[in-house]
């Protein structure tokens, strides 16, 4: 199920951010989550004329929902755009989804 999950998270991927020039677009990273039976993703984008803002997300590959965000200005995370309260949160829970 993993190489499977893998191809099915790149096209997910490669479909939500074809609009994004590949500079500006973190490299995804997959996983297998065997307790929820599902597929994610996690990636993001630098943004703004200055890279001033930074959004990583988590995505459920099979129904292609956000589960996971978060997003900073200047290196503040901003509480409209996330789901945690700082990045170690975040990276905490990505691996929990992307590697129970």
């Amino acid at each position: 199920m993993k190489n499977r999950c893998r191809e099915i998270c790149a096209e997910v991927h490669a479909k939500n951010y074809v609009n994004y020039d590949d500079g500006n677009v973190f490299d995804p990273e997959f996983g297998y989550n065997k307790d929820l039976n599902t597929c994610f993703y996690a990636s993001g984008t630098i943004e703004g004329t200055d890279s001033s803002f930074i959004r990583k997300e988590v995505t459920d590959c099979m129904t292609n929902t956000k589960v996971l965000e978060i997003g900073m200005v200047d290196f503040e995370v901003q509480s409209i755009f996330s789901d945690v309260e700082s990045m170690d949160e975040f990276d905490v829970k990505k691996f929990e989804l992307l590697t129970p």
